[in-house]
């Protein structure tokens, strides 16, 4: 039998009484899940705030990774003829011992066309010498980018330890600014 509402002699339903103070609402499993549901619901906005309101305003900044794989002792002729370089040009230098220098730098969010300035540091261990920094060949970016790059560090004495380090810039940095990245190798001179 279902229960039907009484209605006024206009034929408007009549208003249903307030529930009384203290008076338990019946707890439906549609009313349950509606609320649990309204809950999580107000949890996870909470919760992804942060995380959206961060979003307007950080942007991803350039970053670079390098690796050194070798270093490996030669003189600076050997290593323009595997690099598939012109000896032209090089006459004074092409009895420099030294050593080829195989590095890989990935980088990430760092504009297409971007020039982003490598520096080698190469320090004698074996004596008390300064270390000196010169310029490598700088990595021109095209997007997100995995480069496997390959220069030479002059290290003269024969028989004396080495170690370079490869210091990757930001685009537009000056050699004295904070570095991306970097990395060392160590290695002793062997070249005739």
């Amino acid at each position: 039998m279902s229960r039907r509402r009484k209605r006024s002699a206009s034929g408007r339903p009549r208003p249903q009484p307030e529930p009384k103070s203290g008076a338990k609402l019946q707890a439906t499993p549609v009313r349950v899940v509606l609320t649990l549901g309204a809950i999580a619901a107000a949890i996870a906005s909470v919760l992804s705030l942060p995380s959206t309101v961060g979003a307007l305003f950080h942007h991803d900044e350039p970053s670079a990774t390098v690796t050194v794989s070798a270093a490996t002792p030669m003189r600076y002729e050997r290593f323009l003829e595997i690099s598939g370089r012109s000896l032209e040009g090089h006459e004074d230098q092409l009895k420099v011992r030294g050593a080829a220098v195989n590095y890989e730098v990935v980088t990430e969010h760092i504009k297409s066309g971007a020039e982003v300035p490598v520096h080698f540091t190469v320090v004698n261990t074996s004596h008390d010498e300064r270390p000196y920094t010169l310029d490598a060949v700088p990595l021109t970016v095209h997007g997100p980018r995995r480069c496997g790059c390959v220069d030479f560090a002059p290290a003269p004495r024969s028989g004396d330890s080495y170690q370079v380090t490869v210091i990757v810039l930001a685009p537009g940095s000056k050699s004295d600014d904070e570095p991306m990245s970097r990395a060392t190798v160590a290695f002793r001179q062997v070249a005739p």
